[in-house]
């Protein structure tokens, strides 16, 4: 009966500890939910603007990529503490974006004016 006590002893330490371990995993989920959010939101407003672009709405999806562009820097601008980091950020949000423009056809506005710490607006 000892060792049918111990083997029993041995199978509750390692699922408790298995059970630890998924409460951490799970936990560090929950704090990438944000990040999932965002991106969703990224996405869905790219996807908007391909539809538009797609039915010849170019202007409409020029606007969207645009609005787009702009919640995306005025996201670093409060995410980002620094503004060193901050225009080497947007360089690479800027460079992003002339991506899906020539994409879709759609002449870029110049972004570049954004680059600057004090031009997005706190």
């Amino acid at each position: 009966m000892n060792d049918y006590s111990t083997f029993i002893a041995l199978i509750t330490v390692a699922c408790s500890v298995l059970q630890i371990i998924l409460f951490f995993k799970l936990w560090g989920m929950t704090n990438d939910v944000a990040k999932v959010k965002e991106s969703m939101v990224k996405s869905g407003k790219m996807w908007q603007a391909q539809i538009e672009s797609m039915m010849g709405n170019k202007d409409k999806a020029a606007e969207i990529l645009r609005r787009a562009f702009c919640e995306e820097a005025l996201l670093e601008r409060y995410a980002t503490g620094l503004e060193s980091d901050f225009s080497k950020r947007v360089d690479s949000i800027i460079e992003n974006y002339k991506r899906i423009y020539s994409k879709m056809g759609i002449d870029m506005p110049n972004f570049s004016e954004y680059k600057k710490w004090d031009n997005i607006p706190a």
